[in-house]
């Protein structure tokens, strides 16, 4: 290969790379396999808005769904009947994930 295509280039540019550098060696071998004649193209994978609008869709699923098991224990976090059994997960497996969603027990209501 003599050349890159400019498209191939800037795909390259703006695409995130999750896979860091082994996905750029794997996607520029891929290239040089596919191509024909003497320009390397790069077909990457184009990720759609609808597939980052799905993966906060998510976080907010999780969100919910931590919330409403949260409030039928009474936010109960751990022991017999808490949140925590009630999802599977230890008690401090809970609470790191309450941190990253930013979930906080609400204050107890002081009476008047």
């Amino acid at each position: 290969m003599e050349r890159i295509a400019k498209s191939s280039v800037e795909s390259m540019e703006r695409y995130s790379w999750p896979g860091n550098v082994r996905e750029l060696r794997n996607a520029i071998e891929h290239g040089m396999i596919v191509s024909t004649g003497n320009t390397l193209v790069v077909r990457l994978p184009e990720v759609a808005s609808s597939e980052k609008a799905r993966s906060s869709n998510l976080v907010d699923m999780e969100r919910s769904h931590v919330l409403r098991v949260l409030t039928e224990s009474g936010w109960r976090i751990g022991g017999k009947g808490g949140a925590a059994e009630a999802l599977g997960l230890k008690r401090t497996t809970l609470v790191s994930l309450m941190k990253r969603l930013g979930i906080k027990c609400p204050r107890p209501r002081m009476s008047e």
